[in-house]
C-alpha cells in the first residue's frame, strides 16, 4: 500500500470528525456541501485527478465569507460554523503537501473546539478520542512520508507503523487523564454563558399568562433528570414556584405573607428521596416532587409557601437531594393563610366570569360544596386538552371558560383557581412540570420542557393546601397529559443514549472545581500514608516494576521495526554528500543516486528498490549487501574529501 494513500484517507477521516462533531449545529447549505465536497477528495485522490486551480478554491472561499459573514451577529453565532466546515471541505480539494494537510488537522481540531459553543454532550469526548489518535498517527506518517515520498508498505511493514503511530497517543493518555482533574472546565456550553440575556425561555416560566399565543410548542430540550424509584403517574408533580396574583391577563408571585409558615403534613408519612439534576437554566427554582420536606448538597432558602430556591449562579449546574412526602397537603398552623392574599382579584375582572362562578355556586354556602360543584362543572363541562387553536387576547380567560373550552394548562388553572376566589375559596396557581418518562437504565426520570405544567393549589379548613389539577378534568387528559407506552427498539435506544448522557453529565461535567480539590487531596492523601505493610503490595509494585523493565526493550524492538535504519543511513549520507539541510521531497531514491555519482549509491537504490517495488524479501544477504554498501558509500566519501 502506498503511504501517500494511507495519508489521504487518514486526513479524510479527520476532517470528517470534524465536521460530524459540528453537524447538530450547522445550517443546510453548509451540512450538505460538506459530503460533497469530501466525496470529491476522495475520488480525485483515488483517481490521481489534479486539483481544482488555487484561483478557483480561493474565489470558493471569498464566496463563502461574503454570503455567510453578514449573518454574523451576537446572538447568532451558526454561520461562522458554517464557514468554518466549508473551508475546511475546500481545503480537501486542495494539492496535499505536508503544509495543506496540517491545515486540514488544524481546521478539524479547531471544528471539534467550535461544538463546545453549542453543547457539552459525549460526542465531543468520542470525536475529541478519536481526533486524538487520528491526528498523532498522522503526524508520525506525515514525517516518514516528507524522507520518502512514493513510499509502499507491506502489510507487516504497515502494521508496525500502525502501531508506532498509535504508541505515541496512547502513551500520552495517563497525562491526559491527569490533565483532567487539574484543568478548570466549564458545565455548560460557552455559548450559553456568552448569551443568556437573548436566550427565550421555552418550556417553564415564573409567569402564567394564558392566551398569550395560539399555540405553545415546549420543545425538546431536557429540563430535569431525577434519580428515584419508579412512581405512580398522579405522584409526579415536580413542584417549582407559587404565583399567588392575578392581574386579569397573568400570574405572578408576590413576596407571600411570613406568617404562618407552612409545613407538609402526610397521612402516610411515605417519604421518598430523590437525587436531582437540573440542566442549566436563568432562574434558580430548586424543584422537588410534591410535597417538599426538605432539599440538602446546595445553599437554598425558602419561603413561607416552600418555595426553595438557590443561590446558585444562573447558568450553573448543580445537582441536590430532595426529600417528599407524595400526597401531602401544607399546613399554614392554627390560623391558616392569609385569606384576603389569596382571595384577591383585579376590579376589571370580566362581568361573564363573576355571573358564571355564581351560576356554578347557585345557593352553596360551605366552601367543600362549592368546590364540588366546581369540580363537577369542570368534569362535566366538556372541556378539552389542546396546545394549539388557542383563545387568545385580553378576553381569553373569558372564551376558554364560557365560549370555546378548549385550552392548555394554563387556561385550566387559571380559570379553576379564579372561579375558586370568585367563590370565596383561597387558591393559587403552581408552577412545575408533570410526569417525566423513567429510565430503567439509569434508574431515573428523564423530564422535558414539553412537560412544563400548571395547577391549583387550594386551602381547605380541614386539611390545608391541596393540589388539584383542573387539567385532569379534560375529555381527553388521559392521551394529552399521560401519553401511553412506548417501546420497540428506537426507545430503547433513545433510553441507552440518555443513560449515556446522564452519566456524562454526573461523571464528568459536575466534576466542579471542589470536586478536583477534593480528588487531588485524597490522591496526596493516599500517597502519603502509603506503607508496605502487607507482603501483597511489595509483591505487586515489584511485579509492575518487573513489567515495566521488559516492556522496554519490546518497545525499542517494535520501534526499530517501523523505522527502516537501511534507507535512514543512505539519505543520512546523501544529506551529508550533497551538503542539504533535508532532502527535498520531489527527490527520490533513485534520483539521489544519479546525484552522489556514486556506484555504491546506485547499487543500493537497484537492491532497495528491487525490495520496495519489486516485492522482493529482505533477507538476511539482502541486509548484508546494503549494510556493505552503506558502507562502501561513507568510505568514498571520506576518500572524496582527501
Amino acid at each position: 500500500m502506498r503511504l501517500e494513500s494511507l495519508v489521504h484517507w487518514l486526513g479524510a477521516a479527520i476532517a470528517l470528525c470534524g465536521y460530524l462533531a459540528l453537524a447538530p449545529h450547522l445550517g443546510g447549505p453548509a451540512l450538505l456541501l460538506f459530503p460533497l465536497l469530501l466525496g470529491l477528495a476522495l475520488a480525485a485522490g483515488k483517481f490521481s485527478r489534479p486539483a481544482p486551480p488555487a484561483w478557483a478554491l480561493n474565489l470558493a472561499a471569498l464566496a463563502v465569507f461574503l454570503v455567510y459573514v453578514p449573518q454574523l451577529s451576537r446572538t447568532h453565532l451558526q454561520p461562522a460554523a458554517d464557514i468554518l466546515v466549508l473551508l475546511l471541505g475546500l481545503r480537501l480539494l486542495t494539492t496535499r503537501s505536508p503544509r495543506q494537510r496540517l491545515q486540514i488537522y488544524a481546521l478539524a481540531v479547531l471544528a471539534l473546539a467550535a461544538s463546545t459553543l453549542f453543547d457539552l454532550s459525549p460526542r465531543f469526548a468520542l470525536f475529541l478520542v478519536l481526533l486524538f489518535f487520528a491526528v498523532a498517527l498522522s503526524l508520525v506518517l506525515l514525517t516518514v512520508l516528507r524522507e520518502v515520498p512514493q513510499l509502499r508498505l507491506r502489510r507487516s511493514e504497515l502494521r508496525a507503523l500502525l502501531g508506532t503511530g498509535l504508541l505515541m497517543p496512547a502513551l500520552a493518555l495517563p497525562l491526559a487523564a491527569l490533565l483532567f482533574f487539574i484543568l478548570p472546565r466549564t458545565q455548560v456550553p460557552l455559548w450559553d454563558v456568552l448569551n443568556q440575556q437573548d436566550q427565550a425561555q421555552v418550556g417553564y416560566t415564573e409567569r402564567v399568562q394564558p392566551g398569550a399565543a395560539a399555540a405553545i410548542h415546549g420543545g425538546n430540550a431536557t429540563a430535569l433528570r431525577v434519580e428515584t424509584v419508579e412512581l405512580a403517574p398522579e405522584d409526579l408533580y415536580w413542584r417549582g414556584t407559587v404565583l399567588n396574583q392575578f392581574d386579569g391577563q397573568s400570574w405572578f408571585r408576590q413576596t407571600p405573607p411570613h406568617v404562618p409558615a407552612e409545613q407538609p403534613v402526610s397521612r402516610t408519612e411515605r417519604r421518598l428521596t430523590q437525587r436531582v439534576f437540573p440542566e442549566p437554566g436563568a432562574h434558580q427554582v430548586i424543584f422537588a416532587l410534591d410535597a417538599p420536606l426538605l432539599v440538602q448538597g446546595v445553599v437554598t432558602q425558602v419561603s413561607a409557601d416552600r418555595v426553595f430556591t438557590g443561590r446558585q449562579r444562573a447558568g450553573q449546574r448543580i445537582s441536590y437531594e430532595a426529600i417528599s412526602l407524595p400526597g401531602a397537603t401544607l399546613q399554614a398552623g392554627a390560623t391558616g393563610p392569609n385569606r384576603d392574599f389569596y382571595l384577591q382579584l383585579p376590579p376589571a375582572l370580566p362581568e361573564d366570569l363573576r355571573r358564571l362562578a355564581a351560576q356554578i355556586y347557585g345557593e352553596a354556602t360551605d366552601a367543600e360544596e362549592r368546590l364540588a360543584r366546581l369540580r363537577a362543572f369542570f368534569a362535566e363541562g366538556g372541556f378539552r386538552y389542546t396546545t394549539s387553536d388557542l383563545p387568545t387576547g385580553e378576553d381569553s380567560l373569558r372564551r376558554f371558560l364560557v365560549e370555546e373550552r378548549s385550552g392548555h394548562c394554563e387556561f385550566f388553572a387559571s380559570g379553576f383557581a379564579v372561579l375558586l376566589r370568585l367563590g370565596g375559596i383561597p387558591a393559587r396557581l403552581v408552577g412545575g412540570y408533570y410526569g417525566g418518562d423513567y429510565n430503567p437504565l439509569g434508574g431515573y426520570y428523564l423530564v422535558g420542557e414539553r412537560r412544563a405544567h400548571a395547577w391549583v393549589e387550594v386551602w381547605r379548613e380541614e386539611r390545608g393546601w391541596e393540589r388539584i389539577d383542573p387539567s385532569v378534568y379534560a375529555i381527553n387528559h388521559a392521551t394529552a397529559l399521560r401519553p401511553g407506552a412506548t417501546g420497540g427498539w428506537r426507545h430503547g435506544l433513545r433510553l441507552a443514549g440518555d443513560a449515556l448522557e446522564h452519566f456524562w453529565a454526573v461523571s464528568l461535567l459536575n466534576f466542579d472545581l471542589e470536586r478536583q480539590t477534593r480528588a487531588l487531596r485524597e490522591a496526596r492523601r493516599v500517597l502519603r500514608d502509603f506503607r508496605f505493610e502487607r507482603p501483597g503490595s511489595a509483591v505487586w509494585a515489584l511485579l509492575l516494576l518487573v513489567a515495566a523493565g521488559a516492556a522496554l526493550p519490546w518497545r525499542k524492538r517494535f520501534a526499530r521495526r517501523g523505522a527502516d535504519p537501511y534507507l535512514r543511513g543512505f539519505l543520512r549520507l546523501a544529506r551529508r554528500r550533497l551538503r542539504l539541510r533535508r532532502i527535498p521531497p520531489e527527490l527520490g531514491l533513485f534520483d539521489l543516486a544519479a546525484r552522489l555519482d556514486d556506484p555504491a549509491a546506485r547499487r543500493f537504490a537497484q537492491l532497495y528498490g528491487e525490495y520496495l517495488y519489486g516485492d522482493q524479501p529482505l533477507d538476511g544477504a539482502r541486509k548484508r549487501q546494503l549494510r556493505a554498501l552503506l558502507e562502501q558509500m561513507r568510505t568514498n566519501q571520506r576518500n572524496s574529501r582527501r
